[in-house]
């Protein structure tokens, strides 16, 4: 058979290959969880983006039918009850702080005082704006500065009930 110098049969160069594999291993490996963590961190980014982009639809929406300044579409946005406590429970750190509700006349200039210039109220918009997104995984950073968020729709009832009605909001009095 096969002998080397030292008489073992090559025994000595395997187990010397088998370190180098755990090497490859190691560095392969980190790798791949390096990349699947980076898959997930973007999904969770993906997630929370298109999160802040429905948030200001739902608040322009209940900011639509609401009575002006009423607490239900900053609430609502966030995805909490509109008589809950204002943080959300679906995107971490979110709260009515950072929703801004505003009336904006026919041009689209923000009205100053829209309950004293109810009949100029032609658009609402719902903003969402100093969010920061916290990433799970460290070697990607601690925060995100997410961009602003904004929706503008169209006034409807603005919390002004129907001949006879009761104004209401969301299911809740006024």
């Amino acid at each position: 058979g096969f002998h080397n110098e030292h008489g073992n049969g090559g025994a000595g160069i395997l187990r010397h290959q088998g370190g180098s594999y755990t090497v490859e291993f190691a560095i392969v490996g980190l790798l791949f969880f390096v990349l699947v963590f980076a898959v997930v961190e973007i999904g969770r980014l993906l997630f929370t983006w298109h999160g802040l982009a429905e948030a200001t639809r739902r608040g322009a929406r209940v900011a639509a039918v609401c009575p002006v300044g009423h607490s239900a579409p900053p609430r609502v946005a966030v995805f909490s009850s509109p008589d809950g406590d204002g943080t959300s429970p679906v995107l971490p750190g979110l709260s009515t702080t950072h929703v801004s509700v505003d009336y904006l006349d026919r041009y689209g200039v923000k009205l100053t005082a829209p309950a004293a210039d109810f009949p100029a109220i032609r658009y609402v918009r719902v903003a969402i704006s100093n969010y920061q997104h916290q990433f799970l995984v460290p070697m990607f950073g601690t925060t995100l500065n997410a961009p602003s968020f904004e929706t503008v729709l169209p006034r409807e009832s603005l919390g002004v009930p129907r001949e006879g009605g009761t104004v209401q909001c969301f299911g809740t009095g006024s």
